[in-house]
């Protein structure tokens, strides 16, 4: 079995945790959605976030809502 969808909303992890979840998407190709909503991710976050994307072609949902994430992020 693999993993395809999660939801780690309103967990707090901050820009660390999304770094660390980040680096997981490097590795990562069978997750397809994704809800990180409410965690305090900032841009620092998102950015790394992103740096791990730029490896994984599989997921294709990811809701970064109410993370307070500007346009540097």
């Amino acid at each position: 079995y693999s993993l395809t969808e999660i939801s780690l909303s309103n967990n707090d992890f901050g820009p660390a945790g999304a770094a660390a979840f980040g680096r997981a998407l490097e590795k990562n190709f069978s997750l397809l959605c994704c809800h990180l909503r409410y965690n305090n991710i900032l841009d620092e976050g998102a950015i790394a976030i992103a740096e791990g994307l730029e490896k994984n072609s599989s997921l294709t949902l990811l809701n970064l809502d109410h993370n307070q994430i500007t346009s540097k992020g």
